[in-house]
């Protein structure tokens, strides 16, 4: 009995002890991902800002490889997936600001509806992930560039017009518009960085001071690191275009940018 014991107690040690060297292995990979991909992170927002600093379309296709790298190592990691989505979302427009001129204005965007069917399943991704921290400003903005492109498709397969022009209006007719995607140009009257408010909203006022003003640009707190430092010093009292979907806030017509190239000085 003494024997039987004695190996009994040999098997539960050696037991024991694979398991702790088990769980010290896991921890050590668990460890590794989660460093591999802050890495893949970093290089990943590293080539986006380049990108749209640049208005360079490799470097937001470098990006988006980084964060699929990321998305592998940790398939649950939502900001990974805003990330991605993001990148897809700012590829369509730098391809489209990189047209010459003339080509630029007989086009529509998006020129590439297939990004926007990609940001939009990654946004909606995150939002499966976590819905709290994922905000529907930009799911929205994807949507209503895929849900444009595709009525453009239908309006030019049924039509032997072509495709119409990229519509761009001033910001005192901006409230006609509201529920379309529009390029509205102005002067930015007055700012506000509201950075004690919930989200820290950064406002561009245009024609006129708040409240009178005809339009505004809002940008979630969130979103400043995509813009210029203090952007409601860097737009004040420049005219300014901005391009995304109108929008409604309190009886005016408003454009949540997300990023800097949806802002453009004139």
């Amino acid at each position: 009995m003494n024997i039987i014991q004695e190996n009994k107690e040999k098997i539960m040690a050696v037991v024991m002890i694979a398991l702790v060297l088990l769980l010290a292995y896991r921890c050590d990979q668990g460890f590794d991902d989660a460093q591999e991909r802050e890495r893949l992170l970093k290089q990943a927002f590293d080539s986006k800002i380049m990108g749209i600093a640049s208005r360079s379309p490799q470097h937001i296709e470098t990006a988006i490889a980084y964060y699929s790298e990321a998305i592998e190592v940790d398939p649950d990691n939502v900001g990974s997936y805003v990330g991605r989505g993001d990148a897809y979302h700012e590829l369509d427009f730098i391809l489209y600001l990189n047209l010459d001129y003339p080509t630029q204005k007989k086009s529509s965007r998006p020129l590439h509806k297939e990004l926007y069917d990609k940001a939009l399943e990654d946004y909606n991704k995150a939002k499966e992930l976590d819905s709290k921290r994922m905000t529907n400003s930009d799911t929205s903005f994807a949507r209503a560039m895929r849900e444009w492109a595709e009525e453009r498709q239908s309006a030019t397969n049924s039509s032997t017009s072509s495709t119409s022009e990229f519509q761009s209006v001033s910001s005192n007719q901006a409230s006609q518009h509201v529920g379309e995607i529009r390029e509205v140009c102005g002067l930015v009257a007055s700012t506000r960085y509201a950075s004690t408010s919930k989200g820290a909203p950064t406002f561009l006022n245009f024609d006129y001071n708040y409240p009178n003003h005809t339009f505004a640009v809002m940008i979630w707190g969130s979103d400043r690191g995509k813009f210029p430092s203090n952007p409601e010093r860097y737009y004040d009292n420049k005219t300014v275009c901005a391009t995304g979907l109108v929008e409604s806030y309190q009886g005016k017509p408003e454009i949540v940018a997300t990023s800097a190239n949806q802002l453009e000085i004139r």
